[in-house]
């Protein structure tokens, strides 16, 4: 845990024009609260001191991985479904992205002011938000549940050394489908965060 003076300085390093970008385990940590295998025996659970977004981070997803709750192993690791908003791109997309313990974003009633929902699940009923973004005084937080940074390579590289790993090739295959649209919406993600991409 970052708790106390460290969680201060990141908090003052974003509000005064820095940006966040907190992905799977950054994501949960990121949030008012956290709802992490809530009700098993593994669970981690309770209000978060960063706080960035106003929303309980719930996870893992098991409705993406066969019921499976995450354990660390390739067996639960998917290629889901991400649709945009037209938060981030003018024309909503779809495309898979890697997911490995993510959790989704619970807002209640809706998110506030400062906050946008950028993409969702599309195959999660309700389709609750995958990836949000939110005001940080001068900065910005983005949170995502999802991976956008791995590829079908790094995907096969990440299962290298798996005995089982014929088992999980069609994630990887999967996430190869939709790879130049992954990497132009992780793109306009790093661009909306307000980093220069070259």
């Amino acid at each position: 845990m970052l708790n106390g003076a460290p969680n201060v300085r990141i908090r003052h390093f974003v509000e005064q024009g820095g940006v966040y970008l907190g992905i799977c385990a950054g994501a949960y940590y990121a949030c008012r609260e956290m709802a992490f295998h809530a009700g098993t025996r593994g669970a981690i659970c309770g209000p978060r001191e960063l706080c960035f977004v106003d929303a309980v981070a719930v996870g893992s997803l098991p409705e993406l991985t066969d019921g499976m709750l995450y354990d660390g192993t390739p067996r639960t690791t998917a290629a889901v479904k991400l649709r945009t908003t037209d938060r981030l791109t003018d024309v909503p997309m779809s495309l898979y992205t890697h997911y490995h313990g993510g959790c989704r974003f619970d807002f209640g009633d809706a998110p506030g002011a400062d906050t946008q929902v950028l993409a969702v699940y599309a195959d999660i009923d309700g389709t609750p938000p995958a990836i949000v973004s939110s005001r940080v005084g001068k900065g910005r937080a983005v949170l995502a549940g999802v991976h956008l940074e791995i590829s079908e390579r790094e995907c096969k590289d990440a299962l290298r050394g798996h005995s089982d790993m014929p088992e999980h090739l069609h994630v990887c295959h999967r996430l190869a489908e939709t790879g130049d649209t992954r990497l132009a919406v992780f793109r306009q993600l790093l661009a909306h965060a307000g980093l220069a991409l070259s």
